[in-house]
């Protein structure tokens, strides 16, 4: 139980050691960013998320509703549509048989976590509205590839075995709540730096970073698109906004009222 508080906290928050051989200034703060150059010619947007929140400090405003209407797809880091699927059915991860129980694992903690019994995404808040909207949208990556990375870097027992350790997450998370409603990225990214493994940020936000940033170009391709991922994926040396400007494109925060 412990190791997917551990793994959702990990989705929002930037993990990893900065690496080494980038090029990195601090970004403004922003959730909200439009990346042009390189030959796009549609609009094409990234907004960092939060996989599990409590309804009540979701905040969507109209100037990110206009701009998710007005593109021709959307991605999410996994096909949203399937993940409904493989929670009831497990389609897509074969062999995977606890897939089920560590999914409701998962959501039981998040409950107790966020003292809310009306926990919910900004993935699945932006589905919603891409599916009412007729908008496509797709994954960034398999939902079996994820799993599967998760189960492998992280351990149950090492994580129950930490004395007060659900405390410990829960006033984490408490902070990082914070740093996300202000937009600061920078923040995210260091709050939760030193409490990973460098194998463990590397192979969660780092190497998937650059896998995403290796097909962008094919991805914007003659379509205006608007990218959803972990807020955590957006900041630091190897973050997906830093590697998009080292290969040449531009990124620009778009401005929204915050709380």
């Amino acid at each position: 139980m412990y190791k997917w508080l551990l793994i959702l906290i990990a989705a929002l928050t930037p993990l990893s050691v900065p690496a080494q051989g980038y090029h990195y200034t601090e970004f403004p703060n922003s959730l909200l960013w439009e990346v042009k150059g390189n030959g796009i010619t549609r609009p094409v947007y990234i907004f960092g998320t939060i996989h599990h929140i409590c309804n009540k400090w979701v905040y969507w405003t109209p100037e990110i509703d206009s701009l998710l209407h007005s593109v021709d797809k959307v991605f999410f880091e996994v096909d949203v549509a399937k993940l409904h699927k493989v929670y009831y059915m497990q389609e897509e991860v074969k062999g995977l048989d606890t897939l089920n129980t560590s999914i409701r694992g998962i959501l039981a903690g998040m409950n107790e976590m966020y003292f809310c019994a009306d926990e919910i995404g900004y993935e699945s808040i932006i589905y919603t509205k891409a599916v009412d909207a007729s908008i496509a949208t797709s994954g960034l990556e398999s939902i079996s590839s994820q799993v599967f990375l998760l189960d492998k870097i992280y351990d149950d027992k090492i994580a129950i075995e930490q004395p007060g350790a659900f405390h410990t997450y829960r006033r984490m998370y408490n902070s990082l709540l914070k740093s996300y409603a202000e937009q600061n990225i920078n923040i995210l990214y260091h709050l939760t730096n030193i409490q990973m493994s460098f194998e463990q940020s590397r192979q969660l936000l780092d190497d998937r970073n650059k896998r995403w940033v290796l097909k962008f170009n094919q991805l914007v391709k003659d379509k205006s698109i608007f990218i959803a991922v972990g807020a955590a994926h957006l900041g630091g040396k190897a973050g997906v906004l830093n590697l998009l400007q080292d290969k040449g494109y531009t990124v620009t925060p778009v401005n929204y009222k915050s709380r």
